[in-house]
């Protein structure tokens, strides 16, 4: 494999947010009046059901396997495909939430979407018992039909137990949860059915409860582990039918571990003892199992598992930033070294044989590096790469011929419809080692000329505020930046002292040109320091504006007219922890001190203007950056932007 240091993909053996792929088989389960001490699902009660129909006579309607490609919470619409990884629909994310109030249920992240089948979208809420302490809970799975509006419940999970799988397999759904800890496991997988004549869902018995015994206090390993841009693992079910086994591992003691394999009957191989007591699995099918150790940092070895033999080979002794694990081949992409960069190449590599080979390369695209970050992702049996057309950008599904783009998932990329977004790297390594110490990626745009006659006024200024940033920071090294060499190989990271200025945004509102730029510098610790600021020009004059010269009220005007809007932000916030405040009046207050018309962070959008408070000013890191929207009608006495 390329022999270069890749930043490493966490590879997490249980996943959370999954959705598998269909089988053949039309069989449905049996359906039982029994309900685990895992489910909640509507009995027959609720259903208004008789005993005849509990046994086995309810009509139910096969569901269909349909993927959501990967998305991210910042996204308007979420884009599904078919088995055949062909385009199948999007659907408005606020349209979903919206759905999910109408029926009494709070909003939910878009993360918190586990599939999607002919419309039918299913999505888990984890309600905490002690709203102040996030300890024991209850996940709770719903379902929404977008065409009809109905909503329902599927399942609950009983305090204690964790959702690990959710696959829509066979025509029906598999949940798989556990209970314990990390010594102490006790999986349960749970079948439900959709009624045919009721938006209602059904449960019924698996048939692995010798699988589910051989499980206990061993760490199931996801088939297909939760990699990024991954759509889904199997089920245990779905593994038994596959593969006639699932792959687990036991810690043995502190320093080692067993990976096994249990076959439908519950009769268990111990494949290999390897000395690593947390092994981190990529995934497994029916002959590989591939599996991350680490003795020490500078020690990192991927290695494939035979899964009839037990034989153990290294894959590769380099950082290998892994994407997924299909079918013996491993699937994983290299960066271009600069950081900032969205340049990537997709590699496929074969266990078997040990050949790799390019499947897809994109180069730097300035300006898009926020609608690229999701980038690739398996989803069902296929590839998906974005890229972009244009100033558009699109979904490609990789073909033996090639990425082949589904053009209905198109989005403007608003940095590049309005012109073009140039970068420059600054960077500093040790004159010893090579480590990467100091980087900076810079980027900065530049109006094309239709849209303003005074385009190269308003391009120069920007190009010039880019060489003045350049010109502040510093690529010194001193020798104490590089006295030790091991420290620098083993914790490469934590030495780097970074900046990062994007262009995240270009918007044409009226007259005026609004550009919308964020950054992050990190110098060691926990995380980085964020920050993000908007430049605007008045097209008509080539003029740079600031927010001052559109408010025409007072300072004292100003700060009422935000803090209000803070102090509503508090009252209706569900995060006890989202201010430093301990309640509205001090929310206010704080907020107050804080604005001032002269160094305001304001966004301007088409009809209202976004504030913003950066991480720490009035609440924790962890809140982020706190916004409130104000129509201009509020603030400028006009529903239009235009400058005094």
């Amino acid at each position: 494999m390329k022999n270069k240091l890749l930043e490493i993909v966490l590879i997490a053996a249980l996943s959370l947010q999954l959705i598998g792929c269909s089988s053949d088989k039309g069989t449905e389960p049996e359906l039982s009046v029994e309900s685990s001490s895992n489910s909640s699902a509507l009995d027959a009660k609720n259903d208004n059901s008789n005993d005849e129909d509990i046994q086995g006579e309810i009509e139910v309607t096969s569901l269909v396997s349909e993927y959501l490609l990967p998305h991210e919470d910042s996204e308007e619409y979420l884009y599904v495909v078919d088995e055949k990884g062909d385009y199948a629909g999007k659907y408005n994310y606020q349209e979903i939430s919206d759905i999910a109030e109408e029926n009494g249920h709070p909003t939910f992240s878009e993360s918190n979407i586990l599939a999607e089948s002919a419309s039918i979208f299913f999505y888990y809420y984890i309600e905490y018992l002690d709203p102040d302490d996030h300890g024991d809970s209850i996940t709770h799975i719903w379902a929404i039909d977008m065409n009809s509006r109905d909503f329902a419940e599927v399942t609950s999970l009983e305090r204690g137990y964790d959702l690990r799988n959710f696959e829509i397999y066979d025509g029906n759904i598999y949940v798989t949860s556990y209970q314990g800890s990390l010594d102490e496991y006790h999986y349960v997988e749970d079948i439900f059915s959709l009624r045919a004549d009721a938006f209602s869902f059904i449960k019924s018995e698996t048939s692995i409860e010798n699988v589910l015994k051989a499980l206990e206090n061993c760490r199931l390993i996801a088939n297909r582990g939760w990699i990024y841009g991954e759509n889904g693992t199997y089920s245990i079910s779905r593994a038994i039918d596959e593969y006639g086994f699932v792959v687990a591992a036991k810690a043995v003691d502190d320093w080692n571990s067993q990976i096994l394999k249990i076959k439908g009957d519950g009769t268990t191989q111990v494949l290999a003892d390897v000395n690593e007591p947390q092994l981190m699995f990529a995934g497994f099918d029916g002959k590989y199992a591939l599996f991350h150790e680490y003795p020490t940092i500078l020690d990192q070895y991927y290695k494939c598992i035979d899964l009839e033999t037990g034989e153990i080979k290294v894959v590769s002794e380099d950082y290998i930033s892994i994407v997924n694990y299909k079918d013996g081949k491993i699937y994983y992409r290299d960066y271009d070294e600069m950081p900032g960069s969205n340049e990537f190449t997709l590699y496929e590599y074969d266990c078997v044989t040990g050949e790799e080979k390019a499947l897809f390369t994109r180069d730097n695209i300035p300006g898009a590096g926020e609608y690229l970050s999701r980038e690739y992702g398996l989803v069902g049996d296929n590839m998906f790469i974005e890229d972009v057309d244009g100033y558009v950008r699109k979904w490609y599904r990789l073909d033996e011929g090639g990425a082949v783009a589904l053009d209905e998932t198109g989005i403007e990329l608003s940095t590049i419809k309005y012109g073009t977004v140039l970068s420059d790297y600054l960077s500093a390594r040790c004159p010893r080692c090579d480590t990467l110490l100091r980087y900076n990626y810079d980027e900065y745009f530049q109006l094309s000329d239709e849209w303003s006659e005074y385009a190269n006024v308003i391009s120069t200024d920007l190009k010039e505020k880019h060489k003045t940033h350049l010109s502040e920071i510093s690529m010194e090294l001193h020798e104490s930046d590089y006295e030790d060499c091991a420290t620098h190989k083993e914790y490469p990271s934590s030495w780097q002292e970074t900046q990062d200025y994007y262009v995240k945004k270009a918007d044409v509102i009226g007259d005026y040109l609004a550009i919308d730029c964020s950054g992050v510098w990190y110098g060691g610790g926990a995380h980085g320091l964020p920050w993000k600021e908007q430049l605007v020009y008045d097209l008509t004059t080539g003029e740079e504006l600031h927010f001052k010269d559109f408010y025409s009220g007072t300072d004292e005007d100003f700060k009422r007219i935000v803090a209000e809007k803070i102090k509503e932000d508090f009252e209706n916030c569900d995060d006890s922890d989202k201010y430093f405040a301990s309640d509205a009046d001090s929310a206010y207050s704080a907020a107050y001190e804080s604005v001032s018309i002269e160094d305001a962070t304001v966004f301007f959008r088409e009809k209202s203007l976004v504030y913003s408070f950066a991480p720490y000013e009035i609440g924790p890191y962890s809140s982020g950056f706190i916004e409130v929207e104000i129509p201009y009608e509020e603030i400028f006495g006009t529903d239009t932007l235009t400058h005094r």
